[in-house]
């Protein structure tokens, strides 16, 4: 094999083993949807009316909230347990206190103070749960990503 064969041969072997073609980690990708401000104030107290659920989920809700923001700027996330494969995640606004419901993951949610991007089952985690042990990764296990726009998570195409 000639020298030039060998670099071509290599460097394809790195692309495939990074993943799929143009694969960017989930910190890249945070990093394309930044917030304009970040709410520095006491988080105010958990509005339990403010989402027909809240209430259900009030000590949960309560402890994520009290840190304050961890998302697009003004978010607190709760993440708990919902069953097997199953957790739910909920924001809470950390200036009125309001509570949302998100959508529902297997393997947790990525996120970063900053960033207005939700990764849902980030593809580094469901490649530790599954590939990394050998083991075939389920039909389900899928990446999911939301932005927060317009009050509202929205689920986007790969960004």
């Amino acid at each position: 094999m000639s020298a030039r064969s060998a670099i071509i041969a290599a460097a394809l072997a790195l692309g495939f083993a990074a993943g799929p073609a143009g694969a960017q980690s989930s910190a890249a990708l945070l990093a394309k949807y930044p917030v304009k401000q970040v709410y520095k104030g006491k988080p105010a107290p958990v509005n339990l009316k403010s989402h027909k659920n809240a209430r259900n989920f009030r000590t949960r809700l309560r402890a994520a909230a009290r840190p304050g923001p961890k998302f697009a700027g003004r978010f607190a996330v709760a993440i708990w347990g919902c069953g097997t494969s199953c957790q739910q995640i909920a924001l809470i606004d950390a200036r009125t206190g309001r509570v949302s419901f998100g959508p529902s993951a297997a393997h947790g949610a990525r996120y970063r103070l900053r960033s207005r991007l939700l990764i849902v089952n980030a593809e580094e985690d469901i490649r530790d749960a599954w590939e990394a042990r050998g083991q075939k990764r389920p039909d389900w296990a899928k990446t999911e990503y939301y932005l927060w726009r317009g009050g509202k998570l929205v689920k986007i195409a790969r960004p």
